[in-house]
């Protein structure tokens, strides 16, 4: 009785719902069209609030389209949440109970298992699946997709959100696997004694328009019961059914392509309009569209307010209030109104979330405390709503995001997300600065290197030239000491004074000249850049790096409430007893100037300030440690986050925060301190280097080679004798031969024999 009970009501009320639609006409018209026996299957989960309104939904469709009468058999099995049993229960349906058409399952997994059972049979099934393969179509030509695609559907619901400028919504929605759907039958069941009455869902809806599918096709399919008539009949089905248009391409029911908008105002509702897919919101369905839903006119939100909702509560925002630099944070106590923040973090933030129109309202809190860690926690702890057992974060100090001199880094990502930083990121190391000394000012113009190779070249030129002049001037001649000192006086002389000794060979004449020039050069750059050090204020540190502060022992000061007592001892490895925190300017002075500290490491932005108010009193020392920098902090996951981010780097780019930085921040701008790159090296002078060792060199060759040749006369003579003796080789043999005198007395007289008798 219950059921029908149950069935009559969910009846009158789709009734209702379609009143107007001509449902009523069509309702009429098939409950006379169907005759003879008529048999249906269907396999759903009953056991689930879906699977229930869809079996009252179909037995409601059942009754209005035939009559009580006529022989018309639906057999609905319960799938049981199992493929398999669903698997079997089509093979009942098919086999044993010679059904016509089915309908269901909700799940891909079911309708997959009973289309290929049902294959063979040829029989239609209408599966309540949202989607299905593009191969699906192909293997199982008689499986038709009757629940339309939802993305249209969710398009429109993306375009309603956009109108208002939510960038969060939360979805209500039934999640068919919790342990609470048990619970939805017994609400059903209370509001139906108290005469209430609920929506039905989608999928009763469209258990009634497939069933309404399925009557038309038996109708137009008459005396004949073939599976592919009845399969063509359903496809050329084309009616306004209460889920929409049923027509179905390529075997699915098609997507709605307009949708209309309804605002439930309590018991009543209001048609606002439509949403056309691809053209926007419309007052009708051939109206002016409209991009946005708000042109539609007046919409009541529940509750009765007329703004519109933004979906958010006054954000708390935490500030720290004892923050020693009151440049960039500024909480101050104005009278019975409570407390004044200013600042340029404030500034810059304020200045962020003016061009994020949907930004909720918010109010700064002052948080009492020196630990930012703790500060940053503060938003983790409102998000899981715990307690935190510090005696200053109470229930009141908890946040939904942070504001002020907050540091970015990877510890506090535990708690929080940050945006991108808005000031330079980084840690200096601030050491006091003395006057460097001028004791040995006249070495600093060239450096070690530049020294060494003049003093090379100084000693080779001077070698060169005592060796080419030694033989020829009796100066130059003596002992060993003797010579080495000349050699050596030569050297610099030919340096330092224009008035060199005079020189009697053209090779040491021409070393000489060359050297000359480039020593007036190198001479006139020394000048030039000594005098520049001496009238330029010059600093130096009185701690030269990290690794002498290490080995000494010193003490290091860092700020109160900072990273750095945690990024020191584990990444710089000073000692835990060796650190002091500071909170403000004042106090780091006081520490130098007491000698409490001989160093220490302070984040850019305070670095800039501190440099600035004492200036020339300390510098900086060695590299910038890129880590830090200020941010905004908010809840992790928070649908603000990106937005802030954006908003921040238009404010960047388009000059806002250096104009906040201008207002709020203006150190004073110290000398720059001199370093070690103005003593000039050799690279500047190679080419002079080159020539003048080439021409020296070249000059020793030729008279190395030169003195040579004169020691051996005979060599030479031979040299000489050859041109000599060519040229005689030259004359012909025959006119000397001709022009020879044979001297008379060459040959003896030969002796007479004496005569024979």
């Amino acid at each position: 009785m219950a059921t029908l009970h149950q069935a009559f009501s969910l009846f009158a009320l789709i009734f209702f719902l379609t009143s107007g639609t001509g449902a009523d006409q069509s309702t009429k018209t098939t409950q006379a069209i169907i005759g003879g026996s008529s048999r249906i299957g269907a396999i759903v989960d009953t056991s689930s609030r879906i699977g229930k309104e869809v079996v009252v939904a179909m037995e409601v469709a059942k009754e209005g389209c035939y009559g009580f009468g006529n022989q018309t058999f639906l057999q609905i099995k319960d799938s049981q949440k199992d493929a398999i049993d669903a698997a079997l229960e089509a093979k009942e349906l098919i086999y044993t109970l010679q059904v016509q058409a089915m309908i269901g399952p909700h799940t891909w997994e079911e309708v997959s298992l009973v289309a290929e059972i049902a294959r063979e049979k040829q029989v239609p099934i209408l599966s309540f699946a949202d989607t299905a393969p593009e191969w699906a179509a192909e293997r199982w030509p008689y499986l038709l997709q009757a629940s339309p695609d939802k993305r249209v559907q969710m398009k429109a619901i993306a375009a309603i959100v956009q109108s208002w400028n939510w960038h969060e919504v939360t979805a209500i929605y039934e999640d068919t696997d919790s342990s609470a759907r048990g619970v939805i039958p017994h609400l059903h069941d209370a509001l139906r004694e108290v005469n209430s009455e609920r929506e039905p869902g989608i999928y009763a809806v469209q258990a009634y328009d497939i069933m309404r599918t399925i009557a038309i096709a038996l109708n137009k399919n008459g005396s004949k019961r073939g599976e592919k008539e009845l399969l063509e009949n359903i496809l050329d089905t084309d009616f306004h059914g209460l889920s929409g248009k049923v027509k179905f391409k390529n075997q699915k029911v098609a997507s709605a392509e307009i949708f209309q908008i309804v605002n439930v105002i309590g018991m009543s509702y209001n048609e606002l309009g439509y949403w056309s897919h691809g053209a926007g919101f419309s007052e009708n369905i051939d109206g002016n569209k409209s991009k946005s839903m708000i042109d539609l006119g007046q919409v009541h939100w529940p509750g009765g307010p007329r703004d519109d909702p933004n979906g958010w509560t006054t954000l708390r925002i935490g500030v720290p209030s004892s923050s020693g630099y009151k440049e960039y944070v500024n909480v101050q106590n104005d009278g019975p109104s409570g407390k004044n923040f200013s600042g340029f973090t404030i500034e810059v933030f304020k200045e962020t979330i003016k061009s994020i129109p949907f930004f909720p309202s918010y109010d700064f809190y002052d948080f009492v405390g020196e630990d930012y860690n703790e500060l940053v926690k503060q938003i983790h702890l409102k998000t899981n709503h715990l307690c935190c057992a510090c005696t200053f974060c109470p229930q009141h100090q908890k946040y939904d995001a942070v504001v002020g001199d907050v540091e970015i880094v990877a510890s506090r990502y535990k708690y929080a997300e940050f945006t991108s930083p808005y000031t330079e990121t980084g840690l200096v190391l601030i050491v006091p600065a003395r006057s460097s000394s001028k004791a040995w000012s006249f070495i600093k113009p060239f450096t070690t290197t530049m020294w060494v190779l003049i003093s090379v070249f100084t000693v080779y030129n001077g070698f060169v030239v005592w060796w080419i002049e030694r033989k020829g001037c009796d100066e130059l001649q003596g002992s060993i000491p003797n010579q080495i000192g000349i050699m050596l006086w030569l050297s610099f002389n030919t340096l330092l004074s224009l008035n060199a000794p005079k020189l009697h060979s053209n090779l040491s004449r021409m070393s000489g000249v060359v050297w000359l020039f480039v020593s007036l050069i190198i001479i006139q750059t020394y000048t030039a850049n000594l005098t520049s050090m001496l009238t330029v204020q010059r600093l130096e540190p009185t701690v030269p790096s990290v690794e002498e502060l290490l080995n000494s022992n010193a003490k290091v000061g860092y700020c109160t409430g900072s990273y750095v007592t945690e990024y020191l001892p584990s990444v710089l490895k000073f000692k835990l007893e060796n650190l002091k925190k500071y909170g403000s300017e004042e106090e780091y002075f006081n520490g130098f100037k007491d000698k409490e500290i001989s160093a220490a490491f302070i984040a850019t932005p305070y670095a800039k300030l501190f440099l600035g108010r004492y200036c020339n009193r300390f510098i900086q020392i060695g590299e910038t440690y890129k880590i830090g920098g200020f941010g905004f902090a908010f809840p992790r996951g928070s649908p603000l986050l990106a937005s802030v981010n954006e908003a921040l780097l238009n404010i960047t780019e388009n000059g806002t925060v250096q104009a906040l930085e201008k207002t709020w921040i203006t150190p004073k701008t110290c000398p720059e301190i001199q370093s070690e790159s103005s003593s000039l090296g050799p690279h500047g002078f190679l080419v002079l280097f080159y020539i003048t060792g080439g021409t020296t060199t070249a000059a020793f060759v030729i008279y190395v080679c030169r003195t040579n040749l004169s020691r051996d006369r005979k060599i030479w003579r031979t040299f000489s004798a050859v041109p000599k003796r060519w040229c005689s080789l030259r004359t012909p043999f025959t006119t000397r031969v001709a022009s020879a005198e044979i001297p008379t007395h060459t040959f003896p007289e030969a002796p007479v024999p004496p005569a024979s008798i």
